[in-house]
């Protein structure tokens, strides 16, 4: 979720579930221990709120956890699961699962850092190395490194040959990886990621797992998470109409506007908000024609109300 998992999309993302635990995209560790803390800001409502760090050096590491809990986050997590050629590079991401000790070692360090709840997302495999047992052990690794969650993306990554998008598509799904690793390590907090796509999907994870990550699902269809608060947490909510949507996103746009952000930072994550719509190729034609100098507030509102049910 590089470039996308900002805070104005998590603004967005909020503004339609209270109880969704959201995630800030992967951010250097070297950056923040180095002091530049601002890329890891947040708003207050964003809360509750993941910061996850990318990074190969166990200091560093420790540092930027410490600098998140110091801002607030409530939980910390590491990816070890990125195949990017440029996270390779770094021997960070899905690298890190060719390099267990390294691994150990930054786990370990970020735990002895912070107070907070520690994570770590990863592959089912790397390579050569997917077999069930090799899951397992990465399992293994995370509780013996004080984690209290892991996070299984149910395909395992190909360094070399495949590019990112490939690895989101290429490697089979193997979901009951994930499972096995909820049955045989029932004191950490498993959660499914890969392919996941419906409210019906998200719920037959859960009865095997703890969570659910959603990541392309909510890019390409944000206001899917507006069903998660009554039909996966029920909490009684009923999914807003597309009339309350629309107001929603009127008012965010506005609160976003009179705190300073720029408008085309703030309509960035609503261009997808209505895949499949009549009208809503008007809508991102509308919004994406903004030019610095309109009124950005009249161009939304005429946007949105072609919008048809």
């Amino acid at each position: 979720m590089l470039d996308v998992s900002d805070s104005a999309f998590r603004r967005l993302l909020r503004a339609f579930s209270r109880h969704a635990m959201l995630y800030t995209e992967m951010i250097p560790a070297g950056a923040l221990a180095r002091g530049k803390v601002g890329l890891a800001a947040f708003h207050p409502s964003e809360r509750p709120l993941t910061l996850q760090l990318g990074g190969a050096d166990p200091r560093e590491l420790a540092e930027a956890a410490r600098v998140g809990e110091d801002l607030g986050y409530d939980a910390i997590d590491l990816n070890a699961g990125c195949p990017s050629e440029q996270v390779q590079c770094g021997g960070f991401g899905a690298a890190l699962l060719k390099d267990l000790p390294r691994l150990s070692a930054c786990l370990g360090a970020m735990r002895q850092a912070v107070r907070v709840p520690l994570s770590v997302k990863v592959r089912i495999g790397v390579d050569d190395c997917d077999s069930e047992g090799f899951t397992l052990s990465l399992a293994a690794l995370a509780q013996r490194c004080g984690c209290n969650a892991i996070t299984v993306h149910a395909r395992k990554a190909i360094l070399h040959g495949l590019s990112p998008r490939e690895n989101r598509s290429v490697p089979p799904l193997d979901y009951g990886r994930a499972y096995l690793v909820k049955e045989r390590f029932p004191g950490l907090f498993v959660t499914v990621n890969g392919g996941i796509h419906s409210v019906g999907e998200c719920l037959t994870h859960l009865g095997h797992a703890d969570g659910v990550m959603l990541g392309r699902e909510l890019m390409d269809n944000p206001l899917f998470i507006a069903r998660v608060d009554g039909e996966i947490f029920g909490d009684g909510t009923a999914a807003p109409s597309l009339g309350e949507c629309k107001a929603r996103l009127l008012e965010l746009a506005e609160a976003e506007l009179t705190g300073g952000m720029p408008f085309a930072r703030v309509v960035r994550p609503m261009l997808n908000a209505f895949p499949g719509r009549p009208g809503a190729r008007r809508y991102r034609r509308l919004l994406s024609s903004y030019r610095e100098g309109m009124d950005p507030l009249p161009l939304l509102e005429d946007a949105l109300q072609g919008v048809e049910g």
